[in-house]
C-alpha cells in the first residue's frame, strides 16, 4: 500500500503542457544557443485552453487575465475528488502564457488526506490523457501512465515534446508532470 502522510498537505501537479520556440537558422546549425525569442505557445487559443477540461468539471473561471510580469493565466476552482478521508483531495486546472499564446497547461492534485494516495493518482490520469490527446493528438506513454499512478519521477517523449514527472518534497509533497 502506498502511503504518504503529509505534515501540512500534499500537492501533486499532474500535467503541464509547455510550448516554446525551437531554434532555427545558423545558430541551430552551429550548435550555439539562438537569441531568446518569445514562446510560440501551444496550438490552441487562450479561450480554448481555459475551457479544455470543462467536460470534466475543470473549466477555468474569470477568463484569461494578467497575473503580472507579462504572464496571463486562468484557472478552475478546486474540484473535490470523491476519495480521501475527512480532508478532501482536490484537483485544479491552470492555463498560462502571454496575452497572445498559451504556453503551459497544468493539473494540480492536492493530496490533503493522509492515507492511500492510489485512488487520487488513478483519477488524475483521465484529465492528463484528455489534455495530451486534445492538445497534441497523442496518448500518454504507458510508462508515464504507470509512473503517474505510482507517483514516480521520469521523462518520456510525446509527439515531439517531453513529458516530465517529478516528485518534490518540501513542507508538502508535490508531484509535477510537465510536457515541454
Amino acid at each position: 500500500m502506498n502511503r504518504w502522510i503529509p505534515i501540512v498537505g500534499c500537492s501533486i501537479v499532474a500535467l503541464a503542457l509547455v510550448g516554446c520556440a525551437s531554434p532555427t537558422g545558423p545558430e541551430a546549425a552551429a550548435g550555439t544557443p539562438p537569441a531568446r525569442t518569445a514562446p510560440t505557445g501551444l496550438p490552441l487559443t487562450p479561450q480554448a485552453a481555459c475551457n479544455l477540461l470543462a467536460d470534466q468539471g475543470l473549466a477555468a473561471t474569470g477568463g484569461y487575465l494578467p497575473a503580472g510580469g507579462g504572464v496571463y493565466l486562468c484557472s478552475s476552482f478546486k474540484k473535490v475528488l470523491p476519495v480521501g478521508d475527512a480532508v478532501p483531495d482536490t484537483l485544479q486546472f491552470f492555463a498560462q502564457g502571454s496575452a497572445e499564446a498559451v504556453t503551459t497547461l497544468k493539473l494540480e492534485l492536492d493530496l490533503r488526506s493522509p492515507g492511500d494516495v492510489q485512488p487520487a493518482l488513478r483519477m488524475l490520469l483521465t484529465p492528463v490523457e484528455a489534455l495530451t490527446e486534445r492538445v497534441l493528438g497523442a496518448q500518454v506513454p504507458e510508462q508515464a501512465q504507470v509512473a503517474i499512478r505510482s507517483g514516480v519521477s521520469g521523462n518520456w517523449p510525446v509527439a515531439g515534446a517531453t513529458l516530465k514527472a517529478e516528485r518534490i518534497t518540501t513542507f508538502t509533497t508535490s508531484f509535477v508532470v510537465t510536457l515541454q
